[in-house]
């Protein structure tokens, strides 16, 4: 087949022009230079045409006439057109001074022993600015004028048959121009020479002044300091770092930039449900099936080295020996994601060997999900939140949740157990945008992870049926206007979804009419009629026998007792204490004992008593309330009307209400908002449906409506959106 080489990529000031994908041999064709220079001063393109053939076409990476099963036309890497790689030249360029330039060099190829290579990983801002994934290679954007006006130069190494025979194709010198749109290339053997002009005549030179990874382990060492070295030609010049030019345009994502993390968090989420569903004995054969399978769904590979923590590994952050042998009984950890077109997902999941939790693994899973859902959904600019503010909340909410199942969180305790920051940028890397201030409010386009965990070492200061167990769960989300588009929502981490895949593998996770709702029980507190409320799973709630987990003292059912100088707490865990201060204690005598809660009389104010913070240890021995104490609870569960409006939205495929907005009472339950719609819809009984409030989170079936509106709601309208769809679509 032959070819008519034009190939609409040359760019030149914004307009496409059509140019040729060639080699050597075809170049001869041209009997006019592909760039002249006006009376003005600007370049001018002026290309000739010659038919080749597609076979002929050898490049040093895919290009859309060699491989058009990856690249689209008009794509320089995959899902990024050669126009949007123009477009960050230019707004790099009018964020220089005048007549500055900046240069970035590439990666170098990185030997493991002698000629034996790793495999070639681009440096990243290189990447963004050229697409261009070869080694040995700078990169120059000259500004010219006052605007975004620039003269793109790209040095490389030129076609070279003999070594091409050995290492694969290059692109070389009038490829840089034909195809990654420079201006001006060169052979990279002269870069001294190339470079001496241009940093002369720069007002400011933008580098980053202590590179020594790229590919002139000699030209660019901070240590060479010969005139001919990079920084004897910059000795003279007035340098400015360079990265933190480059972050502020890299931390704002395109539509192309997420539609590539999309696809990879989408992959990336089948790979992690298909490894759910299988049993596993060894972290290292894990460890290859995701990677395997990051391939296998479309991923470019892994994105970086995986964590696979099977039991008390999952304590270290870090771990990648990925080399232990997973127990029966254990929890494994997994931190990995797959990369597309240079971008990268970031995702950790936690799931039990068995596939089915104990108790008190299930408990404290659930408590970080909680608190996960709750930080993701403040990921959005109308929430005016830094990522360094949503990580202050993280590490609240993960407070109240612990101390709710029976942790003891004086001291370091939360510094222990909750080590990390909750999030970090994601992007071309896996900490994206380094250096980025993480106390920023958070806009839209901003692409984040949100990564709560807890690690609980072998510390006598931790419930004994906690010890050893590590969990992280991890999301990779992009900051929306008024929502927070959840990137990886394809690997899933509710209990019931995760225990449903092991007990039926090849089929889907459960509908929501499926989810066992979770109850209150009312535990009698032995004070003035306070009934202490611990939330525990209908399923403990209603059984009589001991739990068990291995190789731990057995787990116990939730019940609370009181003693004269200091309170043992005995949640779901029977060894977690809480000392009750001097100034608290007081008889047991001295408190009256009420047979039942149906005895129960409201708690007086006492003018006299002080307005201390209510604590639970205080919860068990005052006998009235603080003032402030007594109203906040007068007003708990009150709601602003007795019926709030919610709006369903269709996703996908998922049929349209004719009436798609109702009222419902405040006090009732999501599972009365579920139950209405499958009922409106028609959904049989082996039907799924999957309800979302605000396109983020799946709510519990047991929230209260009137608190989902009350947190949650439109501001514009004061409506509660329910987004609903057949199949899972978000986290």
């Amino acid at each position: 087949m032959r070819l008519r080489t034009a190939a609409l990529r040359q760019l030149s000031r914004g307009a496409l022009c059509p140019t040729s994908s060639r080699t050597a041999s075809c170049l001869a064709a041209r009997t006019a230079p592909l760039l002249t220079i006006s009376q003005r001063g600007q370049f001018q393109p002026r290309r000739g045409y010659a038919s080749v053939s597609a076979a002929e076409c050898q490049f040093g990476q895919p290009v859309h006439e060699t491989h058009p099963h990856i690249l689209a036309a008009g794509e320089l890497t995959p899902g990024i057109s050669a126009q949007e790689y123009h477009e960050r030249r230019a707004k790099l360029a009018a964020s220089l001074p005048e007549n500055a330039i900046a240069i970035l060099p590439s990666a170098d190829l990185k030997y493991r022993s002698g000629a034996v290579f790793y495999e070639f990983h681009q440096e990243s801002d290189f990447l963004y600015l050229t697409g261009f994934n070869e080694p040995e290679a700078v990169a120059v954007i000259q500004k010219i004028g006052k605007d975004d006006d620039y003269i793109f130069h790209l040095f490389l190494r030129p076609k070279d048959a003999a070594a091409e025979q050995w290492e694969g194709a290059r692109s070389g010198e009038q490829a840089a121009i034909d195809v990654f749109n420079a201006d001006k290339s060169g052979d990279i053997k002269n870069i001294s020479k190339l470079l001496s002009p241009l940093i002369a005549s720069a007002s400011q030179v933008y580098a980053e002044s202590s590179s020594t990874k790229s590919i002139f382990s000699k030209f660019f060492s901070a240590k060479n300091t010969a005139e001919d070295s990079f920084f004897g030609l910059l000795k003279d010049a007035n340098v400015r770092p360079i990265r933190p030019v480059l972050n502020d345009l890299r931390v704002f994502k395109s539509e192309a930039e997420i539609k590539n993390m999309r696809l990879a968090g989408k992959l990336s989420g089948r790979a992690y449900t298909n490894a759910m569903r299988q049993q596993w004995t060894k972290e290292k054969d894990l460890c290859a099936y995701l990677e395997y399978q990051f391939k296998a769904q479309g991923c470019d590979g892994s994105a970086y080295v995986p964590v696979v923590a099977g039991g008390i590994n999952a304590n270290s952050i870090h771990y990648v020996r990925n080399d232990d042998a997973l127990g029966e009984n254990d929890l494994v950890l997994i931190d990995a994601g797959g990369e597309y077109g240079g971008y990268i997902t970031d995702i950790t999941r936690t799931w039990p060997v068995s596939g089915k939790f104990s108790s008190p693994q299930k408990d404290l899973y659930e408590a970080i999900l909680t608190v996960q859902r709750s930080s993701v959904a403040l990921c959005r600019e109308d929430a005016n939140l830094s990522l360094d503010q949503i990580h202050r909340l993280t590490e609240q909410g993960l407070r109240k949740q612990l101390e709710e199942i029976g942790f003891d969180l004086r001291g370091n305790a939360m510094e222990v157990l909750f080590p990390h920051h909750v999030g970090h940028y994601v992007g071309l890397d896996v900490h994206d945008c380094p250096g980025f201030p993480r106390r920023g409010v958070l806009k839209t386009g901003q692409c984040v992870t949100i990564e709560p965990g807890i690690y609980v070492p072998n510390d006598d200061r931790f419930p004994a049926h906690f010890r050893g167990i590590g969990i992280r769960i991890e999301d990779s989300v992009c900051v929306q206007k008024d929502t927070a588009l959840v990137l990886t929502t394809e690997a899933v981490k509710e209990v019931v979804d995760i225990e449903a895949l092991r007990r039926n593998p090849k089929g889907s996770i459960q509908s929501p009419k499926e989810l066992k709702c979770e109850t209150w029980s009312q535990c009698e507190v032995r004070s003035q009629g306070i009934r202490h409320k611990h939330r525990t799973s209908a399923s403990r709630a209603s059984s009589s026998t001991t739990l068990h987990h291995p190789q731990l003292p057995s787990y116990q059912p939730t019940t609370t007792t009181t003693h004269t100088a200091s309170t043992t707490h005995k949640g779901p865990y029977k060894d977690s204490k809480l000392s009750v201060p001097a100034y608290l204690k007081m008889s047991e005598s001295s408190l009256p004992i009420r047979s039942s809660p149906s005895q129960a009389t409201p708690i007086p104010d006492d003018d006299h008593e002080a307005d201390l913070p209510l604590t639970m240890t205080a919860s068990v021995v005052l006998t009235s309330l603080p003032r402030d104490a007594t109203a906040a609870l007068k007003d708990a569960g009150a709601f602003d009307k007795p019926k709030v409006t919610v709006r369903f939205k269709a996703i996908g495929s998922a049929p349209i209400l004719k009436q798609p907005v109702c009222r419902i009472n405040a006090t009732q339950r999501f599972e009365a908002v579920v139950a209405y719609l499958r009922r409106v819809v028609k959904c049989g009984p082996q039907d799924s449906v999957f309800l979302y409030v605000n396109n983020t989170f799946a709510p519990s079936l047991d929230e209260i409506v009137g608190n989902l509106h009350r947190c949650f709601r439109n501001q514009t309208d004061d409506q509660l959106i329910v987004s609903y769809s057949m199949t899972p679509a978000f986290g």
